[in-house]
């Protein structure tokens, strides 16, 4: 009995077809009897073919003599595969015909012809592979859409992007809104993601499948840069972890969104092994606000939080209602929990104190009045936007200048005696030039630091960053006085 076996992976015009194939064989066998084996939409880089199994339990079992193909590449294109497949047949003494290349396996020029075939079948696979591996590598830095799920917020539209056609995100109003929510939300201070799952399951916010939003992929999304408006603060961020950057950084004008790719044993967690290119879509949430959140998963990958230099920023702020003290902090042992007392009943002056107040519910409760405050002042006005991409535009000139030198450092490293004069001058003059921006972004800062409510609202999206020291002076813009009653707390605020 005869073995006719045929593969087809893709069905397509210019691919000879299976029935074609067992036409080669059976005109091969000249009238033999035979069983045919198919496998339809399968590769042949292994042998997980439900056809190629039959065939090799029906010669385990006795039944065929000999396996006859149009193409040798139709029954494998591995040369491992291939040469476990050749060893079973010749254990039960099953011959190998090619209808279209004439092989003699009885012979050991036939048998090395038929290896040397198969070898050059696996060359064709794998390089058919790399082709299209290194078509979807160029692509994806070209910034084109490479398909997968689209993030919750977006859809995709069909453009044509340097003549080619693509794809780009499209907000989805209704679903942006709850985006918007919950970047706003998780920037603030001790939220984890389980509280920001609970908070929008409370405010009826659901999935494209209209269930709940859990935690893990709330964490996808909020570390996924399509959502941010990539300016300089995101080049330099992704810079400063490693991150492969194709687009240089005058491109990140905060206006774009941004595609993270991981390599090979990369994590985009980690943001360890990965590249970053600009998209073509624009970006919903301010560089501030994203980066906020990001560093906050970041920080929630590694072990304990930092040290702090008081211990609440708090102390020298909040007085006792009753005697007019300070509240000072006090530890029920170490490292346990942190409450407040009445100075005054420290030191017995007839205070009775406020009884039991837990520090940290105490420094989120401010918190919320500072956010709540500064919630009601005006929006952005056009002169801080300009502001902003004033200062942009300086530290993106910054970012290129480092981009520049670090050229002209790798160039040194070959270059001629004349040669090194001339770049140690350039390099020189373009240290300088970092220098005059660096202090130029620093008197902006120095200047816009407590000053506005505006500028007090921006810090509050990385107050989970802040130090107490920092925390401190930010709530000395914006507190005169907090007095602290049994029942209540009341504010004094500076505008």
């Amino acid at each position: 009995m005869y073995g006719l076996y045929a593969r087809q992976s893709v069905e397509k015009q210019d691919s000879i077809s299976v029935e074609s194939q067992l036409e080669f064989c059976r005109f091969e066998i000249k009238g033999q009897a035979f069983r045919t084996y198919i496998d339809r939409g399968f590769s042949g880089k292994d042998t997980r073919r439900p056809g190629f199994e039959a065939l090799m339990e029906d010669i385990r079992r006795g039944e065929i003599q000999a396996v006859v193909v149009y193409k040798l590449d139709r029954i494998s294109r591995s040369i491992v595969d291939f040469s476990n497949m050749m060893e079973v047949f010749q254990s039960y003494g099953v011959s190998f015909i090619s209808s279209t290349e004439k092989f003699d396996t009885s012979t050991p020029i036939g048998r090395a012809m038929l290896n040397l075939c198969a070898v050059f079948a696996q060359l064709e696979r794998e390089t058919i592979q790399k082709r299209v591996s290194d078509a979807y590598r160029s692509r994806s830095q070209k910034g084109f859409y490479m398909g997968g799920r689209v993030p919750f917020g977006f859809r995709v539209e069909q453009i044509k992007m340097d003549g080619i056609s693509t794809s780009r995100y499209q907000p989805v109003k209704e679903e942006i809104r709850w985006v918007k929510e919950m970047f706003s939300f998780y920037a603030q201070q001790e939220v984890s993601l389980g509280e920001l799952a609970q908070y929008l399951k409370e405010l009826g916010a659901v999935n494209r499948q209209g269930k709940a939003f859990c935690p893990a992929r709330l964490g996808e999304l909020i570390r996924n840069p399509v959502y941010v408006k990539a300016d300089g603060k995101v080049y330099q961020f992704f810079r400063d972890r490693g991150v492969r950057l194709l687009d240089p950084p005058g491109w990140y004008t905060g206006e774009r969104g941004c595609y993270l790719y991981q390599e090979e044993k990369g994590s985009k967690a980690a943001l360890t092994g990965c590249l970053a290119v600009l998209a073509p879509h624009r970006g919903i949430i301010d560089s501030d606000t994203w980066l906020a959140c990001r560093r906050k998963c970041l920080e929630h990958r590694r072990a304990g939080p930092k040290g702090t230099e008081k211990s609440s920023w708090l102390v020298g702020k909040v007085a006792c209602g009753i005697c007019g003290s300070s509240l000072a902090v006090r530890k029920k042992g170490e490292g346990g929990t942190r409450y407040f007392v009445c100075g005054g009943r420290i030191r017995h002056n007839g205070c009775e104190g406020l009884g039991t107040i837990r520090a940290r519910e105490l420094e989120e409760f401010i918190y919320q009045r500072i956010v709540e405050k500064l919630r009601r002042t005006p929006a952005v006005s056009a002169e801080d936007a300009g502001r902003k991409e004033a200062d942009n535009r300086i530290l993106l000139q910054k970012l290129e200048l480092e981009r520049q030198i670090e050229e002209l450092t790798s160039q040194a490293a070959g270059a001629g005696k004349a040669l090194m004069g001339y770049l140690s001058q350039k390099a020189e003059e373009l240290e300088r030039k970092k220098y005059s921006l660096e202090k130029n972004l620093e008197h902006k800062t120095t200047l816009k630091r407590g000053k506005t409510p505006q500028s007090l609202a921006e810090a509050l999206t990385v107050w989970n960053m802040f130090s107490n020291q920092e925390k401190s002076l930010v709530a000395d813009s914006v507190i005169e006085k907090i007095t602290i009653f049994k029942d209540k707390a009341e504010l004094s605020w500076r505008y």
